[in-house]
Order: C-alpha cells, then sequence, then structure tokens
C-alpha cells in the first residue's frame, strides 16, 4: 500500500484512518514471510562503495551536490591471513549517513599495490560494493556462497585515522 512517511511505524503497521490522508507518499512494501523472508544475520546495509579512476573529480562533483566528504583515507591490510599490514594504493572519502555511509574510492597511489580498485575499473566505473552488517559474519558469508552469491569474505581492511589523542589505526 502506499502510505504517508510519517505513519510508518517500527511495528511496520498503519492505521487505516491514515491511508486515505493527502501529503507526502511513498510506496511501502511490508516485509516478506516464508521463502522469501529477509534472512536475520544480515541486518543493515552498513555502507555502498563507487569505485571511479580519479578520486579528486568524483570528490568534487559530490561536494558540488552538497555532501560534506571525509579526508582523504588510505587503506592498508594483510594480503594473506596472519600477515602484517601493508599500505595499497587505494583511499577512499566518504559521505557519513547517521547509519551507513557512501564510500568513493580510488586507487590513488599509482606505486603502491592495487589490491582490488583495478579489477573492478577493467569492468565499469560505479557502485561495486555493498557492504552489510551483521551480527554473525562468517555465517551470513557462508550463507550466501551457498546460495550461489559471490562474496568478497570478510575483509580485514585497517586505516589510519585522526583522533584526540593523535592518529591510529582502525
Amino acid at each position: 500500500p502506499i502510505v504517508d512517511i510519517a505513519d510508518i511505524s517500527l511495528d511496520r503497521t498503519v492505521a487505516p484512518a491514515k491511508l486515505a490522508r493527502g501529503g507526502p507518499r511513498l510506496l511501502y512494501h511490508a516485509p516478506p514471510q516464508g521463502r522469501n523472508a529477509m534472512a536475520a544475520d544480515i541486518d543493515s546495509v552498513n555502507h555502498v562503495g563507487l569505485v571511479v579512476a580519479d578520486l579528486s573529480a568524483a570528490a568534487a562533483r559530490f561536494e558540488a551536490m552538497g555532501f560534506t566528504l571525509s579526508e582523504l583515507s588510505m587503506h592498508k591490510g594483510a594480503t594473506e591471513p596472519g600477515r602484517p599490514a601493508e599500505p595499497f594504493g587505494s583511499g577512499n572519502r566518504c559521505v557519513m549517513f547517521p547509519k551507513n555511509y557512501l564510500e568513493i574510492l580510488a586507487h590513488v597511489e599509482k606505486d603502491k599495490r592495487d589490491v582490488f580498485v583495478g579489477k573492478y575499473l577493467a569492468r565499469f566505473e560505479g557502485m561495486h560494493i555493498i557492504c552489510f552488517n551483521s551480527p554473525a559474519l562468517a555465517a551470513a558469508d557462508a550463507r550466501l556462497r551457498a546460495a550461489g552469491v559471490g562474496t568478497s569474505g570478510v575483509i580485514p581492511l585497517q586505516r589510519d585515522v585522526s583522533t584526540a589523542e593523535g592518529t591510529r589505526t582502525a
């Protein structure tokens, strides 16, 4: 049914009398039941990632649209389990929202290792990443793979962030 935005409550019910009222509307679909019900091991979208060839140009476009972006954050991580983290050539700038964010990323430092950006750009420039939140990451990944969904697995990326105590690795 189509309902007023303000009438969607936490239990996803709508008072029938409010359906007839005018005002802002959105298309609202009740949560699926049965075999189409959402799996309980994924509870929200953490972020989506937009892979671009030129991070500065993409950041300028988003800023022109009125978004505030984070400072450049360079990625680092282990290329094999148990190995120490090493700097990658990829970095990102993010548009932060209250419960998730948009990541805009590129291979910024061309003299450093390109772990994944090039393979995305070889296909196209655009959205390649959707990252979900889960209280059981390994189980959710295994379930998706068993269902034939290709995933990257759980990736242990790290980056340096500025804090009140100085630069820390997160």
